[in-house]
């Protein structure tokens, strides 16, 4: 069980609870559902700041774009696996936002892009953390 935990991509989480959002918000559309407002706060301005649900799935995909490229540090082969999943999470993603009408929105292309934002940081961090675990480095660059 750890281990298909420590494979499976964080960013699965803001996919999945976007994918809830879609099927349990079939009859009044997603525009409407994650525009809805979770609260909204009197700010000192005179404003009123609004905290609508597709705030929340934003703040909740960048924690776990934040714990992905923690994760990214380690060189072992699951974070090779981690790296193909979260490489296929992207390619998921992809197709379903050129593809479904319920993908094509705002909030789910900026997960699709920390998708993107985790695979490329996630296989630079991983070359880098192996370049110093082998000592390759500039010492050979002459």
């Amino acid at each position: 069980m750890n281990r298909i935990l420590t494979v499976t991509p964080m960013l699965a989480l803001p996919i999945l609870a976007y994918h809830f959002i879609v099927v349990s918000s079939a009859t009044n559309g997603i525009d409407a559902a994650l525009a809805s407002s979770i609260f909204t706060l009197p700010m000192l301005s005179g404003g009123r700041w609004t905290l609508t649900l597709s705030d929340i799935i934003l703040v909740f995909g960048l924690a776990m774009l934040f714990i992905e490229i923690v994760r990214a540090t380690s060189t072992r082969s699951t974070s090779l696996i981690n790296h193909g999943v979260s490489t296929a999470l992207l390619i998921f993603c992809l197709i379903e936002f050129l593809a479904l009408r319920s993908f094509a929105t705002s909030t789910f292309f900026l997960l699709m892009v920390m998708a993107l934002l985790d695979v490329m940081a996630g296989f630079m961090v991983t070359i880098v953390s192996a370049r110093r675990d082998f000592g390759v480095g500039d010492q050979f660059s002459g």
